[in-house]
């Protein structure tokens, strides 16, 4: 189990475990039922043009949320340098940490500066949670660094 520090009252607490992380092109919502309805999941977003503003969608599920929680993302090049943040103005939690939350981020737009792959990094509290390989350029993978 990933803990986290809280280093504002020294509790050890535990980061949530994220049951479900997918990035897609959109996320619908029902209006009748309020269940979540994801469009085009990927990791691979064809293109020639760059610098390449993508609009993506995040739909996340966890358990075990103990505290609240602040979402970030970083997007990393190959080399691993930052190219692209992105922060939740406010935190999101539970009351009870043994009820399943569903998080969705719906239009995201990162800057991606070149062809290649990228590693999308989803941190809460600033400690990574997990992360997801994207690849940005032409279908023919054997081009990408």
């Amino acid at each position: 189990m990933i803990e986290h520090t809280d280093t504002s009252a020294g509790i050890h607490r535990p980061l949530p475990i994220i049951t479900v992380f997918v990035v897609c092109r959109e996320i619908l919502q029902d209006r009748r039922s309020g269940q979540f309805i994801l469009i085009g999941p990927t990791s691979h977003w064809p293109t020639h043009n760059f610098l390449f503003p993508c609009r993506v969608a995040i739909y996340a599920e966890f358990t075990g949320l103990h505290a609240p929680y602040v979402p970030k993302f970083i997007l990393r090049d190959s080399l691993d340098d930052i190219v692209w943040t992105w922060k939740a103005e406010s935190p999101f939690g539970e009351n009870n940490p043994l009820l399943p939350i569903q998080v969705t981020f719906w239009e995201l737009l990162m800057n991606v500066p070149k062809p290649g792959r990228y590693r999308l990094e989803f941190l809460l509290n600033n400690e990574e949670v997990i992360n997801r390989v994207l690849v940005f350029g032409p279908v023919d993978l054997q081009t990408i660094t």
